[in-house]
């Protein structure tokens, strides 16, 4: 059992009141690799050997979880990468926007991911002009080192763009991409004029705590807010955007926390390791449970809403045509991943030639092991409490 599954057990019934997909995320996790979600049996081809194990629960919210689809994912954000530079780009909002975010988690993410890209569009084609076709991935992340609520997007980006008759790659300046006060202004004014325009249609779900705006021109000033207010960062990250990658990566399919990060867990207090962005040192931070159950909850995203967005050339619409085009364009020297990279990626086809023909037997050295039946189990308590009449569903 996991670090994260006994706190959650422990708590089973001392959780408040949750939305349905929160339940079935929790039901999931508190499940995963145990007798409750049930068996896998195998038995080898060649002898009598038979073996089995607890199935997982293939949450993208459970610790335990995810880790070939991790490896799939950056293995195919790692070959779409083409020889330029790249930029790293984090979009923040102001904190006194998280709790109308909160209300409105489906609705506000969605103008998150919009006011940003556009602001992304604008920004390089006011600075390049020519017409050029830019493409990005967005990746949402909601959390930061101690599991507070901080909505921020990052940006991965190519240093460029393609010129509007396709005929030409036009690169930015040696670690410049835009200039930052530019593209917050962009972003600032974007997201508050989204806000603005929802707000008058009467969709947004305001939080009591928040003032009696008497209509949509003064909610907009006031999310609009002070520019010291909007934070926003741009890095350079030289001709290999492979560390970001495997950044994000950790994220896009796992939880808000590892197993790893949790040092140490008491009666009524749960121990996590952060890491301290401005010393880059590590330190320990002690939370209550029922504290840190909170925290996790914020972060579990309403069913349906994707974390990844991929934009301009790089969407699912054009991406093919695009990168066969850039390769062409670029002309590249020689292989621009990594030895690691390369590695990494051999390593996953073996992974999935073992699940596909069976793990070898540990008995004759000969045989696979071949599925032989699927227990599908019963979920039993867990499933009595999140899902029963306790919680007024029948």
């Amino acid at each position: 059992m996991s670090k994260l599954q006994e706190i959650l057990r422990s708590a089973l019934y001392e959780l408040p009141k949750l939305p349905k997909y929160k339940r079935v995320a929790l039901k999931h996790i508190m499940t995963c690799k145990t007798e409750e979600c049930g068996t896998i049996y195998r038995r080898c081809d060649h002898c009598e050997n038979s073996t089995y194990q607890y199935k997982s629960c293939g949450s993208r919210y459970c610790n335990q979880c995810g880790y070939l689809r991790k490896s799939i994912w950056v293995d195919e954000r790692l070959h779409e990468t083409i020889n330029t530079e790249y930029f790293f780009t984090t979009f923040t909002i102001p904190s006194r926007l998280h709790a109308l975010f909160l209300y409105n988690e489906r609705l506000c993410y969605k103008l998150l991911f919009k006011a940003s890209s556009d602001a992304m569009k604008a920004a390089m084609k006011g600075q390049y002009g020519l017409g050029l076709e830019v493409g990005f991935m967005s990746v949402l992340h909601t959390n930061n080192q101690e599991l507070g609520y901080h909505p921020h997007i990052h940006m991965l980006i190519p240093g460029g763009g393609i010129s509007e008759d396709h005929i030409e790659w036009v690169p930015s300046r040696k670690k410049y991409l835009v200039k930052e006060s530019i593209l917050k202004y962009l972003f600032r004014i974007k997201l508050s004029q989204e806000l603005k325009q929802i707000y008058a249609k009467g969709l947004l779900k305001i939080p009591p705590d928040y003032k009696d705006f008497k209509n949509s021109d003064t909610f907009y000033f006031f999310v609009y807010g002070k520019e010291e207010q909007w934070n926003l960062e741009i890095k350079p990250c030289g001709n290999n955007a492979e560390y970001v990658i495997q950044y994000l990566g950790r994220y896009v399919n796992k939880t808000a926390i590892s197993d790893e990060r949790i040092i140490k867990v008491d009666e009524d207090r749960v121990t996590i390791r952060v890491k301290d962005r401005t010393t880059e040192d590590y330190k320990l931070v002690e939370l209550k449970k029922s504290e840190f159950i909170r925290r996790f909850f914020l972060h579990i995203l309403p069913k349906g809403l994707g974390r990844i967005r991929y934009f301009g050339f790089l969407s699912c619409r054009f991406k093919t045509v695009m990168l066969s085009l850039l390769e062409t364009l670029l002309k590249p020297q020689g292989q621009h991943l990594s030895k690691k990279a390369l590695t990494e990626s051999l390593k996953l086809i073996l992974l999935k030639f073992i699940i596909k023909s069976g793990p070898p037997c540990d008995v004759c050295r000969i045989g696979h092991l071949k599925f032989s039946n699927c227990n599908t189990g019963v979920i039993g308590e867990v499933k009595a409490v999140l899902f029963g009449p306790r919680l007024g569903i029948p």
